[in-house]
């Protein structure tokens, strides 16, 4: 399967130009890292699958004193392990997409909490012999941020947040279950579902932090926690660790 005119696409969508505000400060952000990754797909195997994974990452924000919206596609692939008796390995593909706006709800001269909402769209594909594997979701999810900066003239400040799913739409292979590949069955295509909570779970946190340089450019250091769970079909879960540093240009 070719992902990679997903991809392309996908960094098309989170070069969106935003509204033509002059308080608002945008930036262009680049970045690389890397995640410890693990997947369980009943579709594929009993086993767990892991290992380390490089990533990349490039979107565009914009922030102001009431608002902050992002869009971020990241990429990540390589290889990961059942570390079994008898190990094998399959190959990743995983594409993301975000794109967040969230509002300010309250402030203070150190903090300041926002209150909005993510869409995220993922695609994961894996590849092991002669079977392969993917799952799609498009997710709605409820997000809170909050940043703090110690005083004004600070070049360090930070944010974390946090989105939980509201609602979703998920794509899982029926084809490639076994009972569906004998000469005797007629072949079925990838199964649709509406997927919401308890039978569907996203949840991540992001904890950045920031160190502006003199020409108003960013450097970004960031940790993300991510856990999914899915048990429409057959169930997939997935769970990652990932660090990324990067550069955020700052457009106007």
């Amino acid at each position: 399967m070719k992902f990679y005119p997903i991809f392309f696409l996908l960094v098309f969508l989170s070069s969106t130009v935003w509204g033509q505000d002059n308080s608002k400060r945008e930036y262009l952000p680049f970045g690389i890292g890397v995640s410890f990754y693990q997947s369980k797909d009943d579709y594929q195997s009993p086993l767990r699958y892991r290992g380390f994974v490089p990533q990349m990452h490039l979107g565009q924000e914009g922030w102001n004193a009431e608002k902050m919206d992002r869009a971020r596609a990241i990429y990540k692939f390589g290889k990961v392990n059942n570390h079994a008796k008898y190990p094998g390995s399959m190959n990743l593909n995983q594409f993301t997409y975000r794109q967040q706006f969230v509002y300010q709800v309250a402030s203070d001269q150190q903090v300041n909490v926002f209150l909005g909402a993510t869409l995220k769209i993922n695609f994961a594909g894996r590849t092991a012999n002669r079977s392969q594997q993917f799952d799609a979701q498009a997710t709605l999810a409820l997000t809170g941020a909050c940043t703090f900066k110690n005083n004004p003239g600070d070049r360090w400040f930070y944010e974390g947040n946090v989105s939980l799913p509201l609602i979703g739409w998920s794509m899982r292979p029926r084809f490639a279950s076994s009972n569906y590949i004998l000469p005797e069955k007629e072949y079925k295509g990838p199964a649709n579902y509406f997927i919401g909570f308890p039978k569907y779970f996203d949840f991540d946190i992001n904890l950045m932090a920031y160190w502006q340089m003199e020409t108003g450019n960013l450097l970004r250091f960031d940790y993300r926690w991510w856990f999914y769970d899915m048990k429409y079909g057959h169930r997939v879960r997935s769970m990652e660790h990932g660090l990324n540093a990067g550069l955020m240009t700052r457009l106007k």
